[in-house]
This record gives C-alpha cells, structure tokens and sequence, in this order.
C-alpha cells in the first residue's frame, strides 16, 4: 500500500537525519560547534506520492462510471462520466457538473452534490476532495507534486543556549561557548516533513494524505452501497 511506503520512508528519513548531527571543538576560537547537515531527499517519494494520488482520484472516477453502468446495461453512453469536484457553484460549473453525471441516478447525483466542497464555502480548499482533485491535477499536467522537504532540529529543555548560527545552502552551523559544551543538548529526534503540492494551489503533507484516503474510502465509497443493493 503506498501510504504504507510513505510511513515507513519518513520512518527511515528520520533516521537518517537524526544520524546527521555531528560536533566539534574550536579551541582556537573557544567554541563547540554543531553542524546540521540534513540528508538529501530520495526523490522516489514524489514518484510513491503521486501513484496514490493517481490512484485514490481514478477510485472516483471508477465509482461514477459504475454507477452510470447501473442504468445502462453495463455500458454506458456518456464517455464524458466522471466523478466532478467543483470549488465554486457557477452556471459553467454545473453545466460541467451535469456532464459528468449523465445517466447517474438522480439520488446518487444529489448524494455527489452534496459532497463537493463548494459546500463548504469559502473554506472549499480545505475540503480533502479539493486537495485531493487539485494534486492530482499537478501530478497529470504540470509535475510530480512535491513542493519541498523540511528538517527541524530543536534544543532540548535545560540546553545552552548558542551565541550564533551560520547557514549555508546544503547545512548550518551552531556555536556554542566552549565552557557550555556539556550543558549542550539536542533533541535526538528532528522533526521532519515532506510537503506535496503547489505554493499557489495548496500543499498537503503525508499526514492530510492519510486523512484524505480514510475520508475517501471510509465516508464516501461505503456510502454509495446502497445504490448497488
């Protein structure tokens, strides 16, 4: 299962970076220096993520043209059949809508209405089938939807605290007096995220990608059973 992957990836990531702290001692200067050096991202991920988020939004797609198939002996007429996620109620919108549902049952196609994010307002792009429609839209037309990838390292309570920091493209360093080293203390396990998306479009991290797949399998699909029964 690719959220399986995912997990076990930021699992492995973690790992790597907490492995990524190392320190030394600057006599000449009188200071402990710590070196950040976060590991690079395996780009695999992206490749992972975007085959979940191809897959999830076609189970939609699926599950419309099934129940086209309902009323169609199997094989329905309209080819244009598809699952629509609308953020805005406007005459083109709906004329889209009705394309899409042609042949559905009139009470699935009320069921689909009532679950696009439209629904939801102005907060439309924090409905998981807008996220979901709008990676998937990147993924198709525009590029594998990672936007970025993110290591926080934090001190620990009671540590020293540093006198400065460099930072450098690839890395960062922290200086501490030299008489603190021993009251130094990192936290050994750094935060770390992987964001998908768009900077304009939204972003979502593997956690909303969780949330997203249980939305989608758990309160949406199971509630079209009964127009199979």
């Amino acid at each position: 299962m690719h959220l399986d992957t995912l997990s076990e990836f930021m699992k492995f990531w973690d790992k790597e970076q907490a492995e990524s702290i190392s320190s030394y001692d600057d006599l000449e200067r009188g200071e402990y220096v710590v070196e950040l050096r976060p590991c690079e991202l395996d780009l695999r991920v992206a490749l992972i993520a975007g085959d979940f988020v191809c897959c999830l939004r076609s189970s939609l797609d699926h599950l419309a043209w099934q129940l086209a198939a309902l009323n169609a002996n199997g094989i329905p007429s309209n080819k244009r059949i598809s699952f629509p996620i609308q953020g805005v109620n406007t005459l083109d919108s709906q004329i889209e809508f009705t394309k899409s549902t042609f042949g559905i049952s009139e009470e699935a196609i009320a069921y689909i209405r009532s679950l696009q994010p439209y629904q939801s307002g102005e907060r439309y792009r924090l409905h998981y089938l807008w996220v979901l429609n709008t990676l998937w839209n990147i993924d198709k037309h525009r590029h594998i939807p990672l936007h970025t990838a993110v290591t926080e390292y934090n001190l620990a309570p009671g540590s020293a605290m540093p006198i400065r920091d460099d930072k450098f493209h690839d890395h960062m360093k922290i200086f501490f007096r030299l008489a603190d080293k021993s009251n130094v203390k990192l936290d050994p396990l750094p935060k770390s995220e992987i964001i998908f998306g768009d900077q304009q479009e939204g972003v979502a991290t593997i956690h909303t990608f969780r949330e997203i797949y249980e939305f989608v399998t758990e309160k949406i699909i199971p509630n079209f059973s009964r127009f199979f029964e």
